[in-house]
């Protein structure tokens, strides 16, 4: 049997952001480049540097995203190693313009989103919903760290490789890749330092494992 390339594809610990709540400000890619980690988040991190202490990785990644790469940093450090930062695993980008959605807070645009997905009949349907032209649907995301990984895969053929992403990305992969549907996994399905093992030839992929990852067979929570 060919060997394989192995992904460990993470959601980086918890930033500001996720405490915040977004319920101040529209966020997007763009403002919340600067995210750091909170406390916990340094912890948490922390802890993941433990929990796979014993898997070898040849390669760490993170997206270009401040909350991402602190994650990678940490576990980067505990190891001697370095951090390479692409934005093509950088989080799904949703609320970047803010005249679009001047004067409405993010549980508004998302209460919006949710009415929107529910009207919706197929995955496919799902998939490609766009609430303004600005905003990158589950498909275009997935499509983007799909094609991501593919190359990752290909040029480091049968090496273990740490990628530190973010959660809504990861989500919209698991479903494009048929591991999951659409509505199996809500806002806040896969925790901070959360992850998932990717086995793969550079062309499928197959899920080996998953941690702190919880599908609900709850439909029109996907947001």
């Amino acid at each position: 049997m060919n060997k394989l390339t192995t992904i460990y594809l993470v959601r980086h610990a918890q930033s500001e952001t996720n405490i915040i709540e977004l319920r101040r400000k529209i966020y997007g890619q763009i403002e919340s480049i600067r995210s750091p980690l909170t406390k916990l988040g340094v912890r948490q991190s922390q802890d993941l540097v433990k929990k796979i202490k014993d898997i070898h990785l040849d390669l760490i990644m993170s997206s270009d995203m401040e909350r991402t790469r602190q994650t990678a940093e940490i576990i980067a450090r505990k190891r001697g190693m370095s951090v390479e930062v692409g934005d093509g695993i950088r989080e799904r980008s949703l609320y970047d313009y803010a005249d679009t959605y001047e004067g409405k807070t993010y549980d508004q645009i998302r209460d919006e989103v949710k009415a929107d997905l529910k009207a919706l009949d197929t995955e496919s349907q799902k998939m490609k919903y766009k609430h303004s032209d600005f905003f990158e649907s589950a498909e275009e995301a997935a499509i983007r760290i799909f094609n991501f990984l593919k190359e990752v895969a290909i040029a480091y053929f049968g090496k273990t490789i740490l990628i530190v992403s973010h959660g809504n990305l990861i989500r919209s992969f698991l479903t494009y890749i048929g591991y999951v549907s659409f509505d199996d996994l809500p806002g806040g399905s896969l925790e901070n330092t959360g992850y998932v093992v990717l086995e793969t030839d550079g062309s499928n992929f197959n899920i080996r494992e998953t941690q702190g990852l919880h599908i609900q067979k709850r439909a029109g929570r996907y947001f």
